[in-house]
């Protein structure tokens, strides 16, 4: 079985600043229900940062989708916007969507008890194919719900790695002294069954992206 991969999204670019823990274990992704935080500079700094800070010292992969990056940064967390680009020079949201499809399509994901708005639409990508075949992805960001937000970090994060970050240095650490490694054990609300799946995901397909449009 592979190593546990403990994850902590959260987004300020909503109404409200949500967070949402989850475990990606054995290729099977499982979301936590969410916490909203008031979104209000006493809000977030009262309660949403000391948790985050907690996570991340923990070594937890946390990703903050937030303008500033104020938070991100008083917190050790990694600040990720869907607008950014991922290594390949393709938009995150493209990629992070294209996990999410892999993800429904092998039934390695477990969405909150509140799976209905964590699903995301098909309404937010308008799929077309440009002179080439390729298939050209329009996104609806006006459609974009903090849930939706939150649902596609978490699908981003379980191949998201910065190299020098400090979750990033632990692991590699970890494999230099697997005796001083921490052992990694999931939330209580990760059970045996849930975490010994063993499903096998697809590769994913390279990518490119321009100015106006998302191209996969």
């Amino acid at each position: 079985m592979s190593a546990a991969l403990p994850i902590c999204v959260a987004t300020l670019t909503g109404p409200n600043a949500v967070m949402l823990r989850a475990l990606y274990k054995d290729n099977v992704l499982v979301m936590d229900e969410p916490t909203k935080y008031a979104p209000t500079l006493t809000g977030i700094n009262d309660n949403l940062v000391p948790s985050l800070r907690k996570f991340a010292s923990r070594g937890m992969l946390t990703i903050v989708d937030e303008v500033s990056g104020d938070v991100s940064k008083a917190t050790g967390a990694n600040r990720v916007r869907l607008s950014d680009k991922h290594h390949t020079g393709s938009p995150v949201i493209s990629v992070a969507l294209e996990r999410y499809n892999e993800l429904k399509r092998t039934k390695a994901i477990i969405l909150p008890t509140t799976s209905g708005r964590f699903e995301i639409p098909p309404s937010i990508v308008d799929v077309s194919f440009n002179s080439s075949g390729e298939a050209v992805y329009n996104i609806a960001w006006a459609e974009i719900k903090a849930e939706h937000i939150l649902t596609i970090l978490c699908c981003y994060a379980t191949f998201y790695q910065p190299v020098g970050s400090a979750g990033y240095i632990k692991k590699m650490m970890s494999a230099l002294h697997p005796k001083n490694a921490e052992v990694s054990t999931g939330p209580e609300w990760i059970t045996e069954a849930v975490i010994k799946k063993d499903i096998r995901p697809e590769t994913l397909a390279g990518t490119r992206h321009d100015e106006d449009t998302i191209i996969l």
